[in-house]
């Protein structure tokens, strides 16, 4: 049976109760965490996650609040006694600067006692084990960022991406970081769940969105600490919109 577990779900600014965005799915194919931000290991703990269950992670893109978290997992797996490898899918412009943050902080992998490999996300389908498996899609998220690398000759190619999850028939959308609504729309038709961030999108397009391609479940996900009533208020702007369901 698929099993989702929200480990972090917050925006980029830290918040003080919940943890950077992080999705563990347990599946009957294996256990993947889809993004590991700031505080994963820690939430981890708390939820009493067996870290040895964990077999592979997969990055949507190279904004800390989704990245920042897999040195702190890497050097808990090793003191936990890690043995069986761990395959690490990310944008491949991530692979060169997190291998020498690592090597800088000492998670030497001569060291970690497991083997641990960082692997470029590649169409499509970018990882497939069973009835299982992993699209990705581009987003446009970087793309503001476009003409500050031109002028100070970046080398960073605004790799951003979109997860498409088939378990078994069943379509999961899962949207890390967007420009906006329209990067989204055209993947979701008939999606059993759709996981998506609400801090770079129209809040009316998505509800509009999500009634016309059919979409079962929404998770809003990727929002700064908000009080009560506004969540509230979120909830029921989607329901009065057709939305089944929603949840902050």
């Amino acid at each position: 049976m698929n099993e989702l577990v929200v480990v972090g779900c917050s925006s980029g600014m830290p918040s003080g109760v919940k943890s950077n965005s992080s999705y563990l799915l347990k599946t009957e194919w294996g256990t993947f965490l889809l993004d590991c931000g700031e505080g994963t290991s820690a939430s981890m703990r708390r939820l009493r996650v067996n870290f040895d269950l964990l077999e592979t992670v997969f990055i949507t893109h190279a904004h800390p609040d989704h990245c920042a978290g897999l040195p702190i997992l890497i050097q808990m797996m090793y003191l936990g006694g890690r043995k069986k490898p761990l395959d690490i899918y990310m944008p491949e412009e991530l692979m060169a600067p997190m291998r020498v943050f690592m090597d800088g902080t000492y998670i030497f992998k001569e060291k970690m006692g497991f083997k641990f490999s960082f692997l470029p996300l590649k169409p499509n389908p970018a990882f497939r084990r069973g009835n299982f498996s992993l699209s990705i899609y581009p987003s446009r998220h970087f793309y503001g960022y476009t003409k500050l690398i031109k002028k100070h000759g970046y080398k960073n190619k605004m790799e951003a991406y979109i997860f498409g999850l088939n378990l078994k028939g069943k379509k999961v959308v899962y949207s890390g970081d967007l420009a906006n609504f329209d990067d989204v729309e055209s993947l979701i038709d008939d999606a059993e769940l759709l996981i998506i961030e609400g801090m770079h999108i129209d809040l009316k397009s998505l509800w509009k969105g999500v009634v016309q391609k059919r979409v079962k479940r929404v998770m809003l996900t990727h929002l700064p600490d908000l009080p009560p009533s506004k969540l509230l208020r979120i909830r029921a702007q989607a329901e009065r919109n057709g939305v089944m369901e929603s949840k902050g």
